[in-house]
């Protein structure tokens, strides 16, 4: 499509309108000279209309990083990162693979 229509088009998805980079260029032209344009997640209308931009998934703009940092520190005081919560999960994991095993 990019010979056809060039480097940068929209196309029409359902209810979205899609912009579509061909190529390098027009990728790094996008992505460096248009960062601010171009630093946010896609909105699906899925998140839109039922979620409102809110929850960990769905969330963008300034509500995603406040989200995040909670979501971060919280794991952290959970013990998430550390070498015991490893261990804890892949041993957590071998009983579940063995119970599954169990049912051949």
């Amino acid at each position: 499509l990019g010979n056809k229509y060039g480097s940068v088009f929209s196309v029409q998805l359902g209810t979205e309108k899609v912009v579509v980079l061909c190529g390098y260029d027009a990728v790094k032209d996008a992505l460096i000279n248009h960062a601010e344009e171009f630093s946010e997640r896609a909105v699906s209308t899925l998140s839109r209309k039922r979620l409102k931009g809110y929850g960990i998934i769905f969330s963008h703009g300034e509500n995603w990083k406040v989200m995040r940092r909670f979501t971060l520190a919280t794991l952290r005081d959970f013990g998430m990162g550390k070498r015991t919560t490893e261990d804890t999960i892949n041993e957590e994991c071998n009983f579940l693979m063995e119970t599954f095993k169990s049912y051949k």
